[in-house]
């Protein structure tokens, strides 16, 4: 599971296309610059409705799996040859009481109230997420400054773990 979120670049922080600092010791051929017939990169955007708030707005992905799932999953050989087809099956997600599902949604919800107390947070691609109902406290949403003062966790209703758990 990776959802993308939209992200500012801190006002002093270099750029990619910005030059090294003076005291950097790079030498002047590892450095890359654009060629003089192509336009430095433009930002992506943040969401399918709306640009990026700021020139320096740019995305990034935070990406959450179990490292030690309780589904199982087999492979079993049917017949005597190599042509012989397999019994396979993955197992994923698939444990009969659905405890890697709910550790999936536990992990979303987490890692989204991580990267929302993050300086540089401006929002979340609606298009990586869930589709939550309009009227859900859990949408997605875009902003044009970061979140001030103390922040309160999302509210997750039961049909907002009913939408993640698809």
């Amino acid at each position: 599971m990776s959802i993308y979120w939209s992200l500012t670049q801190e006002p002093n922080a270099p750029s990619a296309t910005s030059p090294p600092p003076a005291h950097d010791k790079t030498p002047p051929h590892a450095t890359s610059t654009p060629a003089s017939n192509q336009a430095p990169p433009t930002p992506t955007s943040t969401s399918s409705s709306k640009a990026p708030s700021s020139a320096s707005s740019s995305t990034t992905a935070v990406s959450a799996f179990t490292v030690h799932p309780y589904s199982r999953g087999h492979m079993h050989i049917t017949g005597p040859g190599i042509p012989s087809p397999l019994d396979f099956k993955t197992g994923f997600l698939g444990d009969k009481d659905g405890i890697d599902i709910k550790m999936h949604v536990w992990l979303y919800k987490t890692q989204r109230e991580i990267v929302r107390r993050m300086g540089v947070y401006r929002g979340q691609v609606a298009a990586c997420h869930p589709p939550f109902p309009p009227e859900s406290k859990a949408r997605p949403v875009d902003l044009d400054g970061e979140l001030e003062g103390e922040i309160e966790g999302i509210k997750y209703t039961a049909e907002d773990d009913a939408v993640i758990e698809q």
